[in-house]
């Protein structure tokens, strides 16, 4: 009920000669931050940059090294 009540305002035209022209604005404003704030919370994650964790690769390479090979070269 709540979505088809924020589609309707928001297909509203702006007149700013309208007497309820800040109500609307203050409405339209106030979904579009709802809006904004919940997309922003679903794609928090995608936002995020990525930690690369190379330790588990550091560590095959260390193991994969023969050490003779450090010592005689």
């Amino acid at each position: 009920m709540a979505l088809a009540h924020a589609k309707q305002v928001m297909a509203l035209d702006l007149d700013p000669m309208d007497k309820n022209f800040p109500k609307i604005l203050s409405t339209k404003t106030a979904i579009m931050s709802a809006v904004l704030t919940a997309t922003t919370r679903v794609n928090e994650g995608a936002l995020r940059k990525k930690n690369n964790d190379r330790i588990g690769q550091l560590l095959d390479e260390l193991n994969a090294r023969d050490p003779a090979d450090e010592l005689f070269s």
